[in-house]
């Protein structure tokens, strides 16, 4: 992997979905628009046949194809693997759960030149809502992901007849696909255009495969930080795992291959050239902090609770660019200490039997009711393209 071919990687995007998107963003009129959209949203029902069949030729050839790259398909005991990882996070659900709100999402947000596409998102959506001192845009982007996250690691839902694991994120590519489109015609933020030779294509394969590893390897990492067991079969497990989401989410092949072969250099080559200070990684931090404390950690004194465990879980380097390092308000050496035996207690807990499976499942079960219900609200816990991408 050299730095020429990963620096190129930002100039690099899914065609083929930026062109199923310019079919239905370019057919009649708002009211076909909006139509398609709900078709589009109606992907991961099982009566999703019937939208499918409405949809674009272009759009529709996109979501009927499901097929593996040879390298993956002629894979041995490639399914068995899946399965496994799926297995695997259900069971230990909450640790992976904790890592992707404190160690994964701001990880992303330490890019400077991917978090710039994710702060921009929340202007072009239109106008935001204050949710209890984070604004909607937060409070639907961690939900959402939480959504993202349970169903592309359940089973269930990649065996199921109608597939809905894998609709699920092609409702993420089409959509990322219309972040683009948004920004090409409406990119304009301060009166500046997007900044194509600085900053590479908006979404590009560069930003996508390091999400697709703050989502993967660093979950890992994190979870083993909390004292979390991870077998280096398991990794390799849920790697490979998320390697096949990778496909379905529109990354190239070679792509693909580099990931799978040398995730850990792939890792390094993020963090080398990536995490700089900016002000929307800065912006998008604090706001997810601010989630965190009103709507997770709901303790006494909770407002340290999200800074410490970033500061435990993430890499330093991220922590360095996004300047946690420099903000004091954890609570003090003595909260320091009783975090630190909060955590020794939690480590012991695990290692009983029955007792510490167990309650990493219930703990797991109740955070992840709260990121998919309590922050909904009534509405359904589904991604909706329609909310999203109805003012393009």
């Amino acid at each position: 992997m050299t730095t020429e071919w990963w620096t190129s990687l930002r100039r690099r995007v899914d065609v083929r979905s930026v062109h199923a998107m310019e079919d239905i963003f370019g057919e009649n009129g708002d009211r076909s628009r909006i139509q398609y959209l709900r078709d589009l949203d109606a992907l991961d029902q099982a009566s999703c046949e019937s939208a499918l069949a409405e949809l674009p030729p272009g759009a529709q050839a996109l979501v009927r194809d499901t097929q593996l790259p040879p390298f993956l398909a002629n894979m041995p005991g490639l399914a068995e693997a899946q399965e496994r990882a799926c297995r695997h996070f259900g069971e230990n659900s909450f640790p992976f759960i904790v890592v992707l709100m404190c160690k994964s999402l701001p990880e992303c947000y330490a890019g400077a030149r991917g978090a710039k596409v994710l702060a921009r998102t929340g202007v072009l959506g239109g106008p935001q809502r204050k949710h209890s001192g984070a604004d909607d845009t937060m409070v639907r982007r961690v939900m959402e992901t939480s959504v993202f996250v349970q169903n592309v690691m359940n089973w269930d839902l990649w065996s199921a007849p109608h597939q809905p694991a894998i609709r699920t994120i092609q409702k993420i590519r089409l959509f990322h696909a219309g972040i683009r489109v948004m920004i090409e015609r409406h990119g304009q933020r301060d009166g500046q255009p997007w900044d194509y030779e600085g900053d590479g294509d908006p979404i590009n394969m560069q930003d996508t495969v390091a999400t697709l590893l703050a989502f993967s390897l660093q979950s890992i990492r994190g979870a083993r930080k909390l004292g979390y067991r991870i077998s280096e079969q398991t990794e390799r497990d849920i790697l490979l795992h998320w390697i096949v989401i990778g496909h379905h989410l529109g990354l190239d092949e070679d792509v693909l291959r580099e990931a799978h072969k040398d995730p850990y250099g792939m890792w390094e080559h993020v963090c080398q050239g990536e995490f700089v200070w900016s002000e929307s990684g800065d912006t998008l931090t604090t706001s997810l902090r601010t989630f965190l404390r009103d709507h997770v950690f709901i303790l006494k004194r909770r407002r340290y609770v999200p800074l410490m465990l970033m500061k435990r879980l993430m890499d330093p380097r991220a922590i360095r660019a996004l300047r946690l390092d420099h903000n004091a308000a954890d609570g003090g050496a003595l909260y320091r200490v009783l975090f630190a035996i909060a955590h020794g207690l939690h480590g012991v807990l695990m290692v009983v039997p029955i007792v510490g499976p167990w309650l990493t499942r219930w703990l797991g079960k109740e955070l992840m009711t709260f990121t998919t219900h309590e922050w909904a609200g009534d509405n359904p816990e589904r991604i909706t393209l329609e909310n999203e991408l109805r003012s393009v």
